[in-house]
């Protein structure tokens, strides 16, 4: 099954490139989630299923549209990649920086209202 399915995830991949820009974040996590729950199950099997396009394409409207993100959103994503194997630091580099630079605000805000 897993194997005969390559052809839905890679269509549900092209899919998402091609409306990349009007999906919204949490559908975004969802793709990737799934991404990374069946990546395994096709790796024991000895299939692979490329998704770098994907989260490359994540990466770019990541950064257009960074305050559609939530948290927890980011997170997800970075699980989601980190198990499918991807290799493009700089995508949870700009994760991390994104969440260092809401805490900052957080603070301040915190701050000025104490």
């Amino acid at each position: 099954f897993i194997k005969n399915g390559i052809p839905f995830w890679t269509k549900l991949q092209n899919l998402s490139l091609t409306l990349m820009d009007s999906l919204r974040p949490k559908w975004l996590v969802s793709v990737a989630w799934a991404f990374a729950t069946i990546s395994s199950p096709l790796t024991r099997s000895g299939n692979t299923l490329e998704v770098s396009p994907f989260f490359h394409a994540v990466h770019k409207s990541f950064n257009q549209r960074r305050r559609e993100f939530s948290s927890k959103h980011m997170g997800n994503l970075a699980w989601s990649y980190m198990a499918c194997r991807q290799r493009m630091p700089m995508l949870l580099n700009d994760f991390s920086n994104e969440f260092v630079r809401r805490r900052k605000n957080e603070s301040r805000q915190r701050h000025r209202s104490n």
